[in-house]
């Protein structure tokens, strides 16, 4: 979606091996590292700067879609975390220079970035239930399709794999509602059970085809 991410994360990942590779070296060359601590510097903060403009553009979108599957009661976040935010490039490797001589590779910096999903102030990973853990994926599924839509201005196709395991009737029931009642164009969905699957897309829509599949061939029924 975003070439000139792609570009700046190309560029990190070029001088990174770089300075990794030097960390290897018996005796570090310290004034070789500090240049490249600045040249990456400058991707660094492009790539720092769109995901925390992605993390800001998902947050209510994944929030009003998880509303829209579970049907309200826990409220889900987005947060974005990142050594950047600590300080700017350059300071944070200074700051954790005598570990990377240590471990003999770079341990800070953009490539840990990371996002933590929380339900109600708290990991999901560890709060939620095995349906709200599931219900949260979705969300996060259909707010990555939005902003795809939104900034190619066609819809892309979704796919969902395996999307009813682990949801009640009730979450099933919403997420049904939710995918007829708005111009998501062609969903591909897959399931192990035939029977449920019909059942739920003959509601949706009759502009549909079902395929079973064994040993990689696809047979229209």
């Amino acid at each position: 979606m975003d070439r000139e991410y792609l570009a700046a994360i190309q560029a990190y990942g070029r001088l990174l091996a770089q300075r990794n590779k030097i960390l290897k070296d018996p005796l570090p060359d310290a004034s070789l590292l500090s240049v490249l601590d600045e040249r990456m510097a400058a991707p660094a903060a492009a790539v720092h700067a769109a995901r925390t403009r992605l993390a800001t553009d998902l947050q209510p979108v994944v929030a009003e879609y998880y509303k829209l599957i579970s049907g309200g009661g826990e409220e889900v976040a987005i947060e974005y975390k990142s050594d950047l935010f600590n300080g700017s490039l350059p300071a944070v490797f200074v700051a954790h220079r005598e570990q990377d001589f240590r471990l003999r590779y770079t341990a800070s910096g953009i490539q840990r970035d990371d996002f933590l999903f929380t339900m109600n102030g708290h990991p999901i990973r560890r709060a939620g239930s095995q349906g709200q853990q599931k219900s949260f994926l979705v969300a996060l599924k259909f707010a990555q399709y939005e902003i795809m839509k939104r900034s190619y201005g066609f819809a892309p196709m979704l796919l969902l794999d395996d999307v009813f395991d682990k949801l009640d009737l009730k979450r099933i029931s919403n997420l049904i509602g939710m995918v007829a009642g708005q111009d998501f164009g062609q969903i591909f969905i897959t399931d192990t059970d035939a029977a449920r699957l019909s059942g739920i897309v003959d509601r949706i829509t009759e502009d549909r085809a079902y395929f079973t599949t064994s040993a990689g061939t696809f047979t229209r029924l």
